[in-house]
């Protein structure tokens, strides 16, 4: 096995373990808002995992289900996974042991379509890049 594969299990492991600590929403919301917050939890990280197939695999067909969940959550569904991709990054970035995994390879291992989203979208909300978030820790 070579080092990117190495790499991409790592990742995989840690990312696991990651959901597992994600909070579970109240028995009050509605079960299928609570269906859609646990598997947008569960899913993430797959890049071609979205809005669409989120409703599609609740079978939820409503045009108020983003408000709905927003409703619930405090985000819409969109800008729930984009706020666990960011803290993952965030934690995986300042974790030692991820310190030889390049931006770009953890981009698409949190399903960004590449390093440019990435950085844009991590920039965006950090107000550094995923380089200088990393130096700033001490982690390059």
């Amino acid at each position: 096995m070579n080092a990117k594969d190495k790499q991409q299990q790592q990742i995989e492991a840690w990312l696991k373990g990651y959901v597992q600590t994600l909070p579970v929403l109240e028995n009050g919301c509605p079960y299928t808002i609570r269906r859609a917050y646990s598997l947008a939890q569960s899913r993430f990280y797959e890049n071609d995992f979205n809005v669409t197939r989120l409703k599609k695999k609740c079978r939820i067909n409503r045009n108020n289900f983003s408000s709905r969940f927003k409703y619930f959550t405090g985000h819409t569904p969109k800008q729930y996974m984009l706020h666990l991709r960011i803290e993952a990054a965030k934690q995986m970035l300042a974790d030692e042991a991820f310190s030889k995994v390049t931006a770009g390879r953890l981009s698409f291992a949190l399903g960004f379509s590449g390093i440019s989203a990435f950085s844009r979208c991590f920039k965006k909300r950090t107000g550094f890049s995923p380089v200088e978030y990393r130096n700033r820790l001490g982690n390059a």
